[in-house]
């Protein structure tokens, strides 16, 4: 019984750790700095913001995002 609590324990640990509670958060978990959400559709799943490169220069992105139970993951591969 123990083994299947803890078992449990860390798949919602792991489950949990892949998304973020909100679309700000999911950005900056994935390495964007100083984010500023100007526009996001929840119809089709698109948001656009500015943040900095890697020098500090202000840098406008268009990409996906998934929403799901309402928690947010945003993937830059996608053609950001």
């Amino acid at each position: 019984m123990r083994i299947l609590f803890l078992l449990g324990i860390i798949l919602l640990i792991i489950l949990g750790g892949c998304s973020s509670p909100t679309l700000k958060d999911a950005l900056e978990r994935n390495g964007s700095k100083n984010v500023e959400i100007l526009f996001q559709d929840h119809t089709d799943n698109v948001v656009l913001f500015l943040n900095e490169d890697d020098t500090g220069q202000p840098m406008l992105s268009l990409n996906t995002f998934v929403r799901e139970n309402s928690r947010y993951k945003y993937d830059s591969g996608t053609g950001e």
